[in-house]
């Protein structure tokens, strides 16, 4: 895997439209992850999220890729402080 081809990847992603989060309880998709690293990693995965009433959001993030020649794999979790949770925007 190149890092020419996951910028495609991320460039094909990046054109779906995204529908408005503000108001769902559970969310779920599919993300690319490129860095600019010497060796880059380069990736994709799948994510959820979870948004209580209130104003967090917790999330997680699980990936495979490649970072250089060897398999790689990434995790994430984040939690959000949301400043506005009735927005739309």
């Amino acid at each position: 895997m190149t890092l020419r081809w996951a910028s495609a990847l991320a460039l094909v992603l990046a054109g779906f439209p995204a529908a408005a989060q503000a108001q769902r309880l559970a969310e779920a998709g599919v993300e690319a992850v490129a860095t600019a690293a010497d060796p880059g990693y380069a990736g994709g995965g799948l994510y959820a999220a979870l948004r209580p009433p209130g104003r967090v959001r917790f999330a997680l993030l699980l990936s495979a890729g490649e970072r250089g020649d060897e398999p790689a794999a990434r995790g994430e979790a984040t939690l959000h402080f949301l400043l506005s949770p009735a927005s739309r925007k």
